[in-house]
């Protein structure tokens, strides 16, 4: 079983991706998987979609708001975005043990970088509409989510078990170093240049991470050597689930990633009030919200990177969940907005120490040929953050941001204490 191999630290499957380089003088560990070739230009791929990205997410955050001043529709758009989760992400993951996981890759992003040009052009061209809104959020949402499980399922190949927690860890940097810097530069670019140039550059940023991709040398696929076996997506989907709920930690871990997604990522979708209601900063207020949590969650990164292939992963992934809780409580009851900015960096930390660590886990007790499919599972959590970025919108609506997002952190504290206390194998993962 998963649990036995993860608790005596015995790797689940045999050594893959390249060995490490002839000659490699390692001076600084947290970079230490970027000795490996194709994962530089993977991570350097990353750093371009993870900016796309930001720059969307803001800019469509601002959109929303500036034009219907409604918290639910901030909250309901955000939700639109991450609901492709239920079914592309899975979609996703079952091509990815299937076919050739480069060029899916390379296939998402030139869909994600023709859907930005379109959208970029009907904001320029005055065109855009509310539901022109929802519908290229949805749209986009479907090329982001298709090629994640793809991407994560992508790494072991490019370095060796031994690497992997720090090989996760720098790709979440990757984004989080755009998170940071991403949401600050689209806050000024709204308010000097207005919303369309955001897409514009999105669109550009996709086509850098094509040539990036295009530059990997793979030599090992999915479980059919990157070709169509004759089972179909469907077949490989619930090969996948039968997997996954046949291994007790596995399913744990997927269950981990459940009380998360309904009560404390659906702060982000809030930031907006923050900035406009609660401090009254404008756009530019809103980048550097967005941009402490970024610079948070790469703290949080390069401190799990630091790490290396730890011996106490289990206690690691106690201590930040129930960090995350306290830390979205305290964030949101902040009156004043320098503590404000110090509060969700610590947020940031917390969440991205958690999700690297609860990552790396399954990434390193699943087998190759159903890393893709139990990644999408993995994600197919974050589908559920629409339900809760809607109720943080009502719970807005009715009693105000900050004591709503309080009331939903504390609940999400309590429910992942309780399962740390009822599942002691938890704790015991090294």
């Amino acid at each position: 079983m998963a649990e036995d191999k993860i608790v005596q630290d015995t790797p689940a499957t045999p050594v893959e991706g390249p060995r490490k380089p002839k000659g490699f003088s390692q001076r600084f560990k947290t970079f230490e998987s970027l000795q490996f070739r194709d994962f530089r230009f993977m991570w350097a791929g990353t750093f371009a979609a993870s900016a796309g990205q930001w720059l969307q997410q803001v800019t469509l955050s601002w959109l929303i708001f500036d034009l219907t001043g409604s918290a639910v529709q901030l909250g309901a758009v955000n939700g639109v975005r991450l609901v492709p989760f239920l079914f592309a992400g899975p979609i996703g993951g079952a091509a990815a043990d299937r076919f050739d996981r480069r060029m899916l890759l390379i296939v998402s992003h030139l869909f994600l970088a023709v859907t930005g040009l379109i959208f970029a052009v009907d904001i320029a061209a005055g065109t855009l509409e509310v539901w022109h809104i929802y519908a290229f959020t949805l749209v986009g949402g479907l090329g982001f989510t298709f090629g994640n499980p793809v991407r994560q399922s992508l790494i072991p190949q490019l370095v060796p078990p031994n690497y992997l927690m720090n090989a996760i860890a720098l790709g979440s940097a990757a984004f989080n170093v755009s998170r940071a810097v991403g949401p600050a530069i689209a806050g000024l670019l709204i308010a000097t240049v207005g919303t369309a140039s955001n897409f514009f550059i999105q669109a550009v940023l996709y086509v850098v991470v094509v040539a990036m991709l295009a530059q990997i040398r793979l030599t090992e696929q999915g479980d059919d050597g990157g070709t169509a076996s004759g089972v179909s997506l469907f077949g490989k989907l619930v090969e996948g689930v039968r997997y996954a709920t046949g291994e007790r930690l596995v399913l744990l871990l997927l269950a981990l990633t459940l009380v998360p997604s309904l009560l404390l990522i659906p702060y982000t979708a809030m930031v907006p009030v923050f900035a406009e209601d609660v401090f009254d900063v404008g756009p530019t207020g809103l980048g550097y919200l967005y941009s402490a949590a970024g610079a948070g969650a790469l703290v949080g990164t390069l401190i799990v990177a630091s790490l290396g292939n730890i011996q106490w992963k289990g206690h690691l992934l106690v201590v930040s969940a129930l960090a995350w809780g306290a830390s979205v409580a305290l964030w949101a009851l902040t009156p004043w907005f320098l503590g404000s900015l110090l509060g969700i960096f610590m947020v940031g930390v917390a969440q991205m120490i958690y999700l690297t660590t609860n990552n790396t886990i399954i990434m390193t007790i699943v087998p190759n040929e159903f890393r893709g499919r139990v990644m999408s599972l993995w994600m197919l959590d974050f589908g559920l953050v629409p339900i809760g970025t809607v109720a943080a919108g009502f719970l807005t609506e009715w009693i105000g941001a900050p004591k709503g997002l309080a009331i939903m952190a504390v609940i999400g504290f309590v429910f992942m204490a309780v399962m740390f206390v009822s599942y002691p194998l938890l704790r015991r993962i090294r």
